[in-house]
């Protein structure tokens, strides 16, 4: 299944902006969990995309 962020060049780079700090953030790196800010932020992308998905299945219906 393709998501839509894979065609979208702005959640793209939101995406790989949230991961590349991710890989730097020395709270996330020693715990088995993120940080409260990266978990956030991860949220946010995913709550993005899962909205943009429902609107497209509700409008293709």
């Amino acid at each position: 299944m393709k998501y839509s962020f894979e065609n979208d060049s702005l959640r793209n780079k939101e995406l790989s902006r949230s991961l590349d700090s991710i890989v730097k953030c020395y709270q996330c790196l020693s715990n088995e969990n993120l940080c409260w800010f990266h978990s956030e932020s991860v949220k946010t992308v995913l709550i993005g995309e899962t909205k943009s998905t429902i609107l497209k299945l509700k409008n293709n219906r």
